[in-house]
């Protein structure tokens, strides 16, 4: 076997959930889960040639949040993403929470200044910089271009993007919660 194919083979293994599932359901006590943690992995089809044999991300993600939006009445989702790039099938997704379902999606995403591309400020003089630092210096502003237009559909829904901003520090966080709406829940106007 390539070493392509024994990659695949290994992460094929590693994510197959059926086995966790499996396990959950065997087991001869009862469990009152609270989280669930879903590993997840990126690799464009370009890798391999042809189509991964495990969900990538992408699916994943979708996934899980149409099987939550259908499994309850009223859910929320809070979401966080460093490099926020937020696709049509991901709006979509996200879209199924909104105003009607009491449960608007909120997303967390890096400003400018704690954006992972910033422009990093040290004494070296700015002649000094080079082209590959003046390019991954604007990468920030076109992430923020990409968040404002997601806003405007977001908000249309009830939802919202939120930025962190932070001089000095990078923000990173990944993640999603969606979580079943409480009715008597007093504090459901925030995050």
């Amino acid at each position: 076997k390539t070493r392509k194919e024994k990659l695949e083979l290994s992460l094929m293994h590693l994510f197959d959930g059926h086995r966790q599932s499996h396990a959950l359901k065997d087991s001869s006590e009862e469990t009152n889960a609270v989280a669930y943690a879903i590993p997840t992995f990126q690799m464009p089809t370009s890798f391999m040639g042809r189509s991964l044999r495990f969900r990538s991300d992408v699916e994943a993600t979708r996934h899980l949040l149409h099987f939550a939006a259908k499994s309850a009445q009223s859910a929320s989702v809070r979401l966080s993403s460093a490099y926020l790039n937020i696709t049509p099938n991901l709006l979509s997704a996200l879209s199924l929470y909104g105003k009607e379902s009491g449960g608007a999606p909120y997303i967390l995403t890096a400003g400018a200044t704690s954006h992972g591309f910033a422009p990093k400020v040290n004494s070296q003089s700015s002649k000094n910089v080079g082209i590959v630092d003046k390019i991954k210096s604007t990468i920030p502003q076109a992430f923020l271009t990409l968040v404002k237009e997601a806003a405007q559909s977001m908000v249309s829904n009830g939802g919202k993007i939120l930025l962190y901003d932070r001089t000095g520090w990078t923000f990173h966080a990944k993640g999603i919660w969606i979580t079943e709406n409480d009715d008597h829940d007093e504090s459901s106007d925030g995050p």
